[in-house]
């Protein structure tokens, strides 16, 4: 009977120990799959929706690396690459089906790799598609195991898919690395929120407060004037849309102002002096670059570095049954520079 014993014991001990070598039946491999960069949601044309999904080509050894061959996103495959959809070292798929993940599921034909969300940098929504709502997307993408809540949500003008495809000039051979970068502008300008997936969702659902999203645009690089002999006038309170930047050179894309939301429906947007403004309110601004007109002098400016020292203290309250709201911000300012060398370090100034 100890024998027997001894026997079962062992048996069980032996199959305990055997449960450790097994592997995972549904593991997959790291070059089994792809990693999807960004995903954009338009409105679809045949279907009711049209997704996009930008994804790195893994040439020239790298994940996300830009390939050579030509400037400004173009490359010496030509014809090929644009008819492939590779830009910049990445593949720009799009596709119309009934559903966001079913869009995803139906890409993998283009791939001969399964296409993943684990690493998604962030969610596009056209601005089109963005005020009829967004709740049916998102919610499926909460429950969707491979979707981090890191992921950052954007709404831009335009088409997200001819959004994706001209914001892929980045500083540094690593397209992923340099598109989680460039959220991080956030913190050194103020001119745009930093909004995670997670926190989107939330505000969604929430009752006691509403979700916002960073608004986005292409910038066509037309807005820089010819120069002209007319007399030229300081202006410093300018506010843009996405887009409207006068610049030339670097990326397309800009991240410029935020995006408003009454539940799952953008109702209107914040430029990006606004958008600093709540971004104080809210305790959420760090630092940024202020240029104000001399008051002394109008045809000079002043430059201000302004950082936030304290979270804003909040205090409620009803006057006749109408809600006000005291609002106390800490704010610490550098005079940077003084055009007309006024000496306003001097408080008799």
């Amino acid at each position: 009977m100890q024998k027997v014993h001894r026997f079962f014991f062992a048996f069980l001990i032996a199959m305990f120990f055997s449960l450790s070598l097994s592997g995972c039946y549904d593991s997959t491999e790291i070059d089994e799959e792809v990693y999807a960069l960004a995903v954009g949601v338009d409105k679809g044309v045949s279907n009711i929706i049209r997704v996009t999904i930008q994804y790195a080509t893994y040439k020239d050894g790298g994940g996300g690396q830009k390939s050579g061959g030509g400037g400004n996103g173009e490359s010496a495959g030509g014809g090929k690459e644009e008819e492939s959809g590779e830009v910049d070292g990445t593949v720009v798929a799009t596709v119309e089906a009934p559903s966001l993940l079913e869009a995803i599921n139906m890409l993998n034909l283009s791939s001969n790799r399964q296409i993943s969300l684990f690493h998604t940098k962030m969610l596009v929504f056209s601005e089109d598609y963005a005020r009829e709502g967004v709740m049916c997307y998102v919610e499926p993408l909460a429950r969707y195991r491979q979707v981090r809540d890191s992921m950052r949500v954007v709404v831009c003008q335009g088409t997200a898919e001819e959004f994706i495809k001209k914001g892929s000039d980045y500083v540094g051979a690593n397209m992923s690395k340099g598109m989680e970068l460039s959220f991080y502008q956030s913190q050194n300008t103020g001119y745009f929120p930093d909004v995670f997936f997670h926190d989107f969702y939330a505000s969604v659902l929430s009752p006691y407060g509403q979700s916002t999203a960073i608004y986005a645009g292409v910038n066509d690089f037309k807005q820089l004037e010819v120069p002209t002999n007319r007399e030229l006038k300081l202006v410093t309170d300018l506010d843009m849309k996405p887009g409207q930047i006068p610049r030339k050179g670097g990326s397309k894309s800009e991240f410029f102002g935020t995006a408003v939301f009454d539940g799952d429906k953008m109702v209107g947007y914040l430029l990006q002096n606004e958008t600093r403004f709540y971004l104080i309110a809210t305790g959420k601004f760090q630092w940024g670059t202020f240029t104000f007109k001399d008051p002394q002098s109008p045809n000079y400016a002043f430059l201000l570095e302004i950082t936030n020292s304290r979270k804003p203290e909040v205090e409620f309250r009803f006057e006749e049954g109408v809600p006000v709201i005291d609002l106390k911000i800490g704010l610490e300012a550098e005079l940077v520079s003084s055009q007309s060398r006024i000496n306003y370090e001097d408080l008799d100034r």
